[in-house]
This record gives C-alpha cells, structure tokens and sequence, in this order.
C-alpha cells in the first residue's frame, strides 16, 4: 500500500526529505571537526537512512517515507538548501500527515527522525574537552539524568564517551528538534 498516496505532491515530497534535512541539518551545526566530521557524519546519515529503510521492525509509514528519501538521492543536493527551516518544515509535516496518519503512525515516523539526527550527532567526536568548567559539568549532570531515564525505562544507556561525542552546538540543535517532535532526546532514544 502507498501510505503517502492521500499527500499532495508539496506535502508528499516535504516528508520525504525531512530525514535526509534533519540529520543534515544537525551535522552542519556544528563545523568543528571540520571535513573529516562532515563526512563520517553524512556517511552516517546515509547508512541510517538504508538501514531504517530496510528496517522491518518500524512502521509501514516510517519504511515508505525512508524508502522515498533514498530513491531521491539525486535530489540530496537540493535538498541541503535553507536548513535553517527544518524546525518549521518538521512542524508543518506533522501537521500534514495528523490529517491522514494516525497517531501512533506520526510518533513511529518523529521518534525516526530524533533517532537519525542523535545518530549523526553520535558520528564524530566535536566537543572540546577543554570547554568551560560550568559546561562540562551540566554535562555530566545532564548524562546521569538521562542515563537513569533510561534505566528506568528499561533501554540500552549510551556511555559518557559515546554521550561526549556530542558537541554543544549539536545538543542545542538537538534540544530544538526534540521540542518542535515533542519527542523527548534523552540519549537512551536512539540506542
């Protein structure tokens, strides 16, 4: 079945190429670790995006939109243009698609983009294990927090190293995403 069959053309291609936009978007936020990051982390957004695709275990919903996104692979270079409107773009898309998806179809479809733009976060080591004092110490706090999330409900919790690979800019990028999905980022959501 074409589970993006009820979309306009504009709506159907707006979340078709929100998964490639969002976790590009998160790693062109953050320029520190230069063309060695930026290309492990679309080397990284790439793979995600196959292997979500092929990922049986995600909604109907989620595996056509990812299957969408990868047979416009020509189209990736167009679609690097005006990130700085992926935050609206997410908005308007579920808007959209809560007129003919169902909830838990749009939570399966928010829950894959917050996992692809963590992931990409995840893809190279940024952060500046020299930054501030009072920086380095949310960080821990904000570690622990989330760590005990994740025990609490019962999922994978990512390692303080894996969590440093994160850079300050990413996690704000992060945070906003995690907002407008109202999805919440805690690190044990991609693991």
């Amino acid at each position: 079945m074409d589970y993006l069959k009820p979309f306009t053309d504009e709506q159907r291609d707006l979340i078709i190429k929100l998964p490639y936009r969002v976790g590009l978007w998160v790693s062109l936020c953050d320029q520190a670790g230069g063309q060695e990051a930026e290309q492990a982390e679309r080397q990284m957004l790439e793979s995600l995006l196959t292997g979500f695709a092929e990922d049986c275990c995600k909604s109907e919903i989620v595996e056509s939109v990812l299957q969408g996104t990868l047979e416009r692979k020509e189209k990736w270079h167009e679609w690097q243009a005006g990130l700085d409107q992926v935050c609206q773009e997410c908005d308007r898309a579920i808007g959209v698609m809560s007129l003919h998806i169902s909830a838990r179809e749009i939570f399966f479809f928010k829950s894959s983009l917050m996992d692809i733009a963590l992931n990409v976060a995840l893809a190279y080591r940024e952060m500046d294990p020299e930054g501030s004092f009072f920086y380095r110490v949310s960080l821990f706090f904000r570690y622990y927090m989330d760590r005990t999330l994740a025990v609490v409900r019962h999922r994978p919790v990512r390692t303080f190293d894996e969590y440093l690979s994160i850079s300050r800019e990413e996690r704000e990028a992060l945070d906003k995403l995690s907002i407008v999905l109202n999805i919440n980022l805690g690190m044990d959501a991609a693991a």
